[in-house]
């Protein structure tokens, strides 16, 4: 329980997991003569007296306990097995809530700090899906998509992880002190940071690969042509795990970094939640599978794809132009009541 201790004091990840590969317990640390630290660690001066400093620490471990702050290591059962095995595993994750979130299934979502209504409605279909088939949800607590996710999953009485780029005792941005104590009620708020960490510019993409390496997969919804959420994708790939992307317009700067990630096959195109549950074999709830209610726009053009058909197509049956009918066959699509088929042709799924 005691690890987080050197770290606290300055010492070495590598210095640190050497002695957690070897002893049980922070406390049999403690007992170990000066010449065993030498022979069995290669500790030198300054290590051993970081290790006298560490066991002094009593204000530190107070103010953990007086925030609710818990501290688990590396080797803990606690600990998630997806960061175990990913490139750079952090040795310590302080947090707040439910811990046994980790274990569940989990996918995390994220995207632009300014999405559009298209990313929030499909973001709202999400969470529905995700809540109502046990599906836990993990972003990153930034304005945007991650904050949207997060709120439509508590909203649905979902299960959503928060991961900070800062210690645990302060809420970044501020602003979202609301979603902040419902999370920590009703799911999980983690870091690698100890308390008294700001959240430093170097912080956000070391957060990214946790982000992209806890979950099954991750989802980018709305994103430029840069920005964390294509990092979050890339140091996802790196380890393995599974991209997907919600497309978008292409005249939309808000869907370039998707619509590429599709288009380059570093993604999975895909239109719904269910879409992942299938991917993964995951059980749908049977009330997933209805419609949602469609407008009368909506149901011309829903009629019309009792076979796949393109814009150019449905622009003569409809007498709708085509940027219309991009956006109706969208909202279709989100409802997961159209598929787009190879060769821009669209059907309907029943």
């Amino acid at each position: 329980m005691g690890w987080y201790r050197l770290k606290i004091v300055g010492m070495k990840n590598s210095k640190i997991r050497k002695a957690m590969n070897l002893l049980d317990t922070y406390e049999s640390l403690l007992k170990l003569e000066k010449n065993i630290l030498i022979k069995e660690l290669n500790y030198d001066s300054n290590d051993i007296e970081l290790i006298r400093k560490s066991s002094e620490i009593k204000e530190y471990k107070k103010d953990l306990e007086l925030r609710n702050i818990e501290v688990i290591n590396l080797n803990d059962k606690e600990y998630p097995e997806e960061l175990k095995n990913i490139s750079l595993p952090p040795l310590f994750l302080y947090y707040m809530g439910n811990i046994s979130l980790l274990k569940e299934r989990k996918i995390a979502v994220v995207g632009s700090r300014r999405g559009t209504k298209y990313g929030k409605n499909f973001i709202e279909n999400l969470a529905k899906t995700f809540s109502e088939n046990n599906i836990v949800t993990i972003s990153g607590f930034a304005q945007g998509i991650d904050i949207n996710i997060h709120r439509e999953m508590l909203r649905n009485n979902g299960k959503t992880i928060a991961i900070m780029p800062c210690g645990l005792d302060r809420i970044y941005p501020t602003e979202h002190l609301k979603e902040w104590k419902e999370i920590i009620k009703k799911g999980l708020i983690i870091s690698e940071y100890s308390i008294g960490i700001p959240p430093y510019p170097g912080n956000f993409p070391l957060r990214n690969r946790l982000i992209g390496g806890l979950g099954k997969g991750v989802v980018i919804v709305e994103s430029g042509e840069r920005g964390g959420s294509l990092i979050t994708a890339e140091l996802a790939l790196e380890e393995g795990r599974d991209v997907y992307a919600l497309p978008g317009d292409i005249t939309s700067p808000f869907s370039i970094g998707c619509n590429n990630l599709i288009k380059n096959n570093r993604a999975k195109l895909i239109t719904c939640g269910i879409d992942i549950l299938e991917e993964y074999q995951w059980n749908i709830k049977e009330k997933e599978k209805t419609f949602s209610i469609i407008n009368n726009e909506e149901n011309i053009v829903y009629q019309q794809l009792t076979t796949g058909m393109t814009i150019d197509e449905l622009i003569l049956c409809t007498n709708f132009d085509g940027k219309k009918l991009i956006g109706i066959l969208s909202e279709l699509e989100l409802k997961n009541m159209v598929i787009a088929l190879s060769g821009g042709r669209y059907k309907r799924k029943v």
